[in-house]
């Protein structure tokens, strides 16, 4: 049906026109709406002849207008797809029952009374709203745009590579996971007409791929921030690749709960005979509401904490740079506080989209996705290869640098060669202090 019960964590923009206990024919129009509550029939012995079946039609809060006609439907067996039967029906104005008379051979299933078009069947035409469908073309633009240049830094790494001026880094990692994270993101926003699987999928993925991807500069901040860590780098690398492997690790236990959850909630049938379906509809409802809660609160806190985590370890690596840090010191400053304040944002704002799930704002998700989705990784991947574009190889050591200390310098992404390494800073740092 064509509300929004299967969605987690809401809308970001709903293209189709969705209707309160609409019903959608294969082609994905809105086609009838629900006015009741369906009533199942099984029967202990066959039966022969013709049955009268009236149902009492009641207001469910959705809205009629368009529809004409009266009939009944039945549910599949996940009561989530309505299917109209085409029957000759009767309705007693004065006592709101639908009435229709049903042979005996196809009286054994469940029925909905609700209000349809003509021609339902054929009906091909998505009632896609124009400024929403424009809205999400834009971001599917936008994200596309970031991808392609998640594909250009990493298509630099490769050349940087091959020509041996420098080892494979942590920010090539994290183009990898922006790259993908973004692609679909773009998927999501060009496919109006998505399947309730799918939907999932393109919406709650990219969130935590995202969140991986910040993560690793993070975990590397961590480590480094460390005095112990500053000298050592290849013990920086391994407990920083512990840090990120146990983090996502839970994070993505945590998606494939949800997904887990998602599916039997969505999938759930009922079985007593003559039990009021529309109980179990909005018990449904109720679940998915429940879970898309919990989930928006997980993403929300996450982000909140990835905000917190970037003002911490950003502002304490700044403070440990006293002697020299230049244009280091300033980039990882910059990078704390971009990042520090979109998470927040992004924290809020996952709140409000969830909060306004019955009624999404197509304009306040343009502008929340630009600011907490679009920027970020962009100013990343701006950053990333203009350092490539600017850096020259030093002649003074073998392909310029060691693998460890590239690594450390790629992690916060310096925008010049000039720029000192955070591992210089830092151990000059630890050498006055003693």
């Amino acid at each position: 049906m064509g509300d929004s019960s299967s969605t987690i964590g809401g809308h970001f923009i709903d293209v189709q026109k969705s209707l309160k206990f609409g019903i959608r024919n294969k082609y994905g129009a809105n086609v009838g709406v629900l006015t009741g509550d369906g009533m199942e029939i099984n029967l202990d012995n066959p039966i022969t002849g013709t049955f009268t079946l009236c149902l009492a039609l009641r207001d469910l809060g959705s809205s009629t207008d368009g529809f004409p006609f009266w009939d009944f439907a039945s549910s599949d067996s996940s009561f989530t797809t309505l299917l109209p039967l085409n029957l000759e029906v009767t309705i007693n104005s004065t006592s709101d029952v639908l009435c229709a008379n049903i042979k005996s051979n196809q009286l054994e299933q469940n029925y909905f009374p609700i209000k349809r078009l003509a021609n339902w069947e054929n009906v091909l035409q998505i009632d896609i709203a124009k400024t929403e469908f424009a809205l999400s073309i834009a971001l599917a633009v936008l994200f596309g745009l970031v991808a392609l240049g998640s594909l250009f830094g990493l298509v630099v790494a490769i050349i940087y590579l091959m020509r041996k001026k420098r080892s494979i880094a942590l920010t090539d990692v994290i183009l990898v996971v922006l790259f993908v994270f973004s692609s679909i993101r773009m998927a999501y926003f060009s496919i109006p007409n998505r399947s309730p699987v799918v939907d999932f999928v393109l919406a709650a993925l990219p969130t935590f791929l995202y969140f991986t991807a910040f993560s690793l500069i993070i975990s590397f901040w961590a480590v480094t921030s460390q005095k112990f860590f500053a000298v050592d780098p290849k013990k920086m690398v391994k407990y920083g690749a512990i840090f990120v492997v146990l983090s996502n690790f839970v994070l993505y236990l945590v998606l494939i709960i949800i997904g887990a959850l998602w599916h039997t909630f969505n999938n759930n049938t009922g079985t007593a005979c003559g039990r009021r379906s529309d109980s179990e509809i909005r018990e449904k409802a109720t679940k998915m509401e429940h879970l898309s809660i919990s989930y928006t609160v997980i993403v929300a806190f996450v982000s909140l904490l990835l905000a917190i985590l970037f003002a911490y370890f950003g502002s304490k690596l700044v403070g440990k740079m006293k002697l020299r840090g230049g244009g280091t010191k300033k980039v990882v400053l910059t990078i704390a506080a971009v990042f520090s304040v979109t998470f927040a944002l992004h924290s809020v704002f996952i709140v409000v989209v969830a909060i306004l799930s019955k009624n999404p704002s197509s304009i306040f998700s343009f502008i929340g996705l630009i600011i907490t989705e679009v920027i970020p990784p962009f100013y990343f991947i701006v950053m990333s290869t203009r350092y490539f574009s600017q850096s020259k190889p030093s002649s003074n050591s073998s392909h310029s640098y060691s693998q460890s200390t590239n690594q450390i310098r790629l992690s916060v992404v310096p925008n010049s060669d000039r720029s000192p390494r955070i591992s210089e800073v830092l151990e000059e740092e630890n050498s006055s202090q003693s």
